[in-house]
C-alpha cells in the first residue's frame, strides 16, 4: 500500500538541513536560513540569529566548517565570514563582479550546494564555489538570460593570521573555466584514508561527474567520468549528497524533461562511481504534475534514500525497490 505523507516545514527543514551540511569537518553547528541563523547541537539545541548585516543572507548556497573550537568559517555562495559573522579579510566577492553585483551582493547564491568548506593543513582552509565568469554573464544578458554556469573556484583561508579572524590569502582560482555546470549539486566526501576529500561536481546536460581529491597539500583533478545513461538535467533545483560512510551517491535534478533521481555507487579509495538504481519521480495527482525533487539522504544503514520536494518525503526502499511516499 503506497502511504501519501504531508510534512510541516520544520520537519522538511531539519532534513534538508542534514543534505546541506554533510560535508562539514565538524557537525555539532549548522547554519540555516534566508537570513543566517546557527544552530548548535549541543546538550540542549540552541539557535541564534546573526545581526550582522553583511551575512543577512546566505540562502541555499551557503556552507559551514568547525573546527575544535567551534564554528571556523562560513560561506554564503559570494563571501567568507569568521565565526562572529565578519568578513573574513579579503574575504568579500570570491567569485567574478558581475555576477556578484547582479544580485545585489547575496540574492543570487540561493542555487543549492553552491559552496564547500574543506581543511587544508595548519589550521587552512580551502573555500570552493562555483558560478559564472564575467564572459559568460555578458552572454547572458545578451540573450536576455539562460546564463551557462561555467566556473568552478577555490580561495585559500588562514586562519591563523588577525588573530584568528583569519584571512583570505588566495582567492578565485580556477578549477574548471568555459564548461556548462549543474546550477545546483557539489558535495564531498572523505577519503578512505580518513585525511584526503572527495568533491565531486556534475555536468549541466549529461550524466557527467568532474571529481578532484583534495589533499592537505593540494588539489587533484580525476579523470572524467561519464554515464551513457540515465540522462541527467540539472536545474534550479535538487542536490546531491553521500551516504553516511561514503559508498552511496544520490544526485536529484529539479528538470521537468527527466523524471528520476540517480543513485551510484562510490569508491572513497578511487574516487569512481558505477551506476547503481535509478529512481523515477512519482506523478501526483493532487498538483496534476510531477513534483521535482529537491533534497536527498541515506538512512544510516544506507537501505533507504529519502527523496523530499516541498509538499512530502519519499522513503525508497534499495533493497526490494519498494517506495512509500
Amino acid at each position: 500500500m503506497v502511504k501519501y505523507v504531508r510534512i510541516k516545514c520544520f520537519i522538511l527543514l531539519f532534513i534538508v538541513i542534514n543534505n546541506y551540511c554533510n560535508a562539514q569537518y565538524n557537525n555539532k553547528n549548522w547554519i540555516i536560513g534566508f537570513e543566517a541563523h546557527l544552530l548548535n547541537f549541543g546538550d540542549t539545541l540552541q539557535c541564534n540569529l546573526f545581526n550582522n548585516n553583511d551575512l543577512k543572507i546566505v540562502g541555499d548556497g551557503h556552507s559551514l566548517i568547525n573546527d575544535s573550537n567551534g564554528v571556523a568559517l562560513i560561506c554564503d555562495g559570494f563571501n567568507i565570514y569568521n565565526k562572529d559573522g565578519e568578513f573574513v579579510e579579503n574575504g568579500k566577492h570570491i567569485l567574478p563582479e558581475k555576477l556578484i553585483n547582479s544580485s545585489q551582493g547575496g540574492n543570487y547564491s540561493r542555487f543549492n550546494q553552491q559552496s564547500i568548506i574543506l581543511p587544508k593543513k595548519g589550521n587552512q582552509f580551502y573555500v570552493f564555489a562555483w558560478g559564472i565568469s564575467d564572459k559568460n554573464f555578458d552572454i547572458g544578458e545578451q540573450q536576455g538570460g539562460g546564463y551557462i554556469h561555467d566556473i568552478l573556484t577555490y580561495s585559500l583561508v588562514d586562519m591563523n593570521a588577525n588573530n584568528g579572524k583569519g584571512k583570505v590569502i588566495s582567492k578565485m582560482n580556477y578549477l574548471i573555466e568555459d564548461d556548462s555546470l549543474s546550477i545546483c549539486q557539489m558535495s564531498a566526501v572523505r577519503h578512505a584514508n580518513g585525511r584526503d576529500w572527495w568533491l565531486v561536481k556534475p555536468h549541466f546536460r549529461k550524466h557527467l561527474f568532474y571529481t578532484f581529491l583534495v589533499t592537505p597539500d593540494s588539489i587533484i583533478a580525476q579523470s572524467i567520468q561519464e554515464f551513457d545513461t540515465p540522462i541527467m538535467a540539472n536545474g534550479v533545483i535538487g542536490q546531491s549528497n553521500f551516504s553516511e560512510e561514503g559508498s552511496l551517491y544520490v544526485m536529484t535534478s529539479g528538470s521537468f524533461q527527466y523524471f528520476h533521481s540517480q543513485v551510484n555507487y562510490f569508491n572513497r579509495c578511487s574516487g569512481k562511481m558505477t551506476p547503481y538504481k535509478t529512481i523515477p519521480w512519482v506523478y501526483d495527482s493532487t498538483f496534476s504534475a510531477y513534483l521535482p525533487i529537491g533534497g536527498a539522504c541515506f538512512s544510516p544503514n544506507n537501505q533507504f534514500v529519502y527523496l523530499i520536494n516541498n509538499v512530502s518525503i519519499s522513503q525508497y526502499d534499495l533493497s526490494n525497490d519498494e517506495r512509500i511516499e
